[in-house]
């Protein structure tokens, strides 16, 4: 068995696990090896895009292209690149033309995707039914289905596609509690109810049903209430996601001082993301914090040069 295979069964567990270094560290060794080896230079790829290492991403994809120009599976990550830094137009016209030469189901599944993210759910729905057939255990793509027949309001295709997920997947807990939020939708009850409905359930402190019960009081207004849920779900899991959206809740709240202090807090990949920085923005001009951002907008730059799209947000927070 070569080398490189067994060692790519280890940087797929990293990768899962998010030990994103120690994978990086693996494949640079086996690629000082196997230069050429597609399957190492596509797992390095996939470590720096989960990474937000955008410029190291583009090296390997330049350094594949440029040999092969036709390579359908980099010209897919190219697309899955230019997604991750916003350029969506771009990758939906690479993604298009990858579909239309091969109806490649992997592609089909990006096409779904971009056209959900739009809100062109009719769209969304037709690579979806033309995925689904060919990829209909992967409990990913049955979560995104359920999404988008969720949007188009066919809700018997929607529960049947969420509970597809739930029991495709090794990990089922996140789809379960979105399996219940959509049942509590469908009910219409207020997250207050929820709330009383599980006072004496042993589901009460899971996780996943702490996150639903904030985001539901969230979208109520109640930020009290969803401010409670995610100091809780911090004490035992304290990640960045969890925490900007305890800053998203401040923001909503125009608490803008605690949303800033936690925004400031987060990688550069969240800077990179429009709606992001128009928070941090807003938040700054609320507060007269303004200078304060632009001094970590260009700490920011001089570690991440490549960056550029964070001098856009310096000059718009130091105009007078």
């Amino acid at each position: 068995m070569k080398k490189s295979f067994l060692k790519l069964k280890e940087v797929r567990e990293l990768i899962r696990l998010k030990k994103y270094s120690e994978a990086e560290k693996i494949l640079n060794e086996l690629i000082k090896e196997q230069p050429d080896d597609e399957y190492v230079c596509g797992a390095l790829f996939d470590v720096y895009l989960k990474k937000g290492a955008f410029e190291k991403a583009q090296k390997i994809l330049n350094s594949v292209l440029r040999k092969n120009p036709e390579n359908f599976f980099f010209l897919s990550r190219k697309g899955d690149l230019l997604v991750a830094t916003n350029k969506h137009k771009e990758a939906l016209k690479i993604f298009l033309n990858l579909y239309n030469s091969n109806k490649d189901p992997h592609v089909g599944w990006r096409l779904a995707n971009e056209y959900y993210r739009i809100k062109k759910y009719d769209k969304a729905e037709y690579y979806f039914d033309q995925t689904i057939t060919k990829l209909f255990d992967r409990a990913e793509l049955n979560f995104l289905g359920f999404l988008i027949k969720k949007a188009l309001k066919k809700y018997d295709h929607a529960m049947d596609l969420i509970t597809s997920a739930i029991n495709n997947s090794a990990q089922p807990q996140h789809y379960i509690s979105q399996k219940m939020q959509f049942q509590t939708e469908l009910k219409g009850i207020s997250a207050q109810q929820w709330e009383k409905s599980i006072k004496y359930s042993t589901s009460k402190n899971e996780p996943f049903v702490l996150k639903e019960l904030a985001e539901k009081f969230l979208k109520e207004g109640k930020f009290e209430k969803a401010e409670k849920y995610y100091k809780e779900i911090l004490k035992n899991d304290n990640n960045n996601y969890n925490k900007s959206r305890l800053g998203y809740v401040y923001y909503k709240w125009k608490k803008y001082d605690l949303a800033l202090s936690i925004f400031l807090e987060m990688p550069l990949k969240n800077f990179l993301i429009p709606s992001f920085m128009a928070m941090v923005i807003k938040s700054a001009h609320e507060t007269g914090q303004q200078q304060k951002v632009v001094e970590h907008l260009q700490d920011l730059l001089e570690k991440n040069p490549e960056a550029k799209q964070l001098w856009g947000a310096i000059r718009r927070l130091s105009a007078k």
